[in-house]
């Protein structure tokens, strides 16, 4: 690696847009995971103008939390408010370092009574799960690892699901 700036490299590349999309390497795609449900540019719309429904579980980490402190650590891992957060809600997480040093950011499901689930990239969920390990709280954590991350036999069975349970096309 040359001492090259990130605007030297760029500006080597001329046309960025076109060197993105025309890669040798191909995109990176996680197994089982469709490139698109009805078309491309109707899904791009879809996310910046109305709305979108996405299944994380190809590139996400999910981590159950459960117990009777499950509330009390999460709020004190967070510097956000939990005043009014109620079951069957959802919101960021933002853990932070008791520096105040942000951590990553995931989002956080408030399943029911006691019980949360998070979805996010893999150092912010192992962040709550060292706390859940080693702090005070009688919590109990339950990791479901993306899609690329497990073994073969249960990619499959993920993909076969999510296949399975796809939207039809309009």
């Amino acid at each position: 690696m040359t001492g090259q700036t990130l605007q030297q490299l760029l500006d080597e590349k001329g046309d960025i847009v076109e060197f993105l999309r025309n890669q040798q390497t191909g995109p990176n795609v996680y197994p089982g995971v469709p490139g698109e449900y009805s078309n491309w540019r109707d899904e791009q719309r879809a996310w910046a103008e109305t709305a979108v429904l996405f299944n994380q579980s190809f590139h996400m980490v999910d981590l159950l939390v459960t117990g009777p402190d499950a509330f009390e650590m999460l709020s004190y891992l967070a510097p956000n408010s939990f005043k009014g957060f109620k079951p069957n809600r959802a919101k960021q997480f933002a853990p932070v370092t008791p520096e105040g040093y942000v951590i990553g950011d995931v989002i956080l499901f408030y399943l029911e009574e006691e019980t949360f689930e998070l979805v996010g990239r893999a150092p912010t969920i192992e962040w709550v799960e060292y706390w859940a390990q080693t702090g005070k709280w009688n919590v109990k954590v339950e990791r479901d690892e993306r899609t690329a991350a497990r073994p073969a036999d249960q990619q499959a069975t993920a993909a076969t699901t999510a296949s399975s349970s796809r939207a039809p096309t309009p």
